[in-house]
């Protein structure tokens, strides 16, 4: 019931369009019910299946081919930007940090796909806003020695959490962030 009035809006506009647009609302809200799983899944097991995150991409680009919804270039630039900044961070963490792995693939794969289907804003917004609940998180465990300093935290579930976040309070972030030049 609460994805239902988070995105209230997409279904409003779906309802008011052609049968099609519908598909682009199913989509997301299926990707949104897909976030606990992944969450599950990746602190468990480290890992966030491809048959997922691939199909996701396939999906999300896919449908970017219907009219009226996110065009293909704006579904483009999203996985590009979402995709393309974590894999760069991921680059040079493992520089910075002389690590094997600072970023998982999943992880990349996720973006790409969330990306993909919310644009390019919405990627980035997930980054910024997931890193944030997630060092919160992180310093909360590690003070309450829950967790020690140097463990591997997954980073798919904050991900997830930054989208939702971005998903049901967006409009008002965008605004707050960047208020219209009086």
């Amino acid at each position: 019931m609460a994805l239902i009035f988070i995105l209230g809006e997409q279904i409003q506009w779906a309802m008011a369009g052609e049968w099609w647009n519908w598909i682009e609302v199913f989509l997301q809200y299926f990707t949104l019910l897909l976030f606990v799983p992944i969450a599950i899944i990746d602190i468990r097991h480290y890992i966030i299946p491809d048959e997922l995150t691939i199909t996701g991409i396939v999906l999300a680009l896919a449908v970017s081919f219907l009219p009226d919804g996110i065009t293909p270039l704006q579904s483009a630039a999203g996985a590009l930007v979402g995709g393309g900044s974590l894999l760069l961070a991921g680059f040079f963490g493992k520089i910075i940090l002389k690590k094997k792995e600072a970023m998982g693939g999943g992880d990349i794969k996720l973006l790409f796909w969330l990306g993909a289907l919310f644009g390019w804003q919405a990627a980035l917004a997930a980054i910024f806003l997931g890193s944030a609940v997630g060092a919160v998180i992180s310093i909360i465990l590690i003070a309450l020695k829950k967790v020690e300093s140097d463990k591997i935290i997954p980073f798919g579930p904050y991900l997830c959490a930054g989208m939702l976040i971005f998903v049901i309070f967006g409009k008002q972030l965008l605004s707050f962030v960047f208020p219209p030049l009086s």
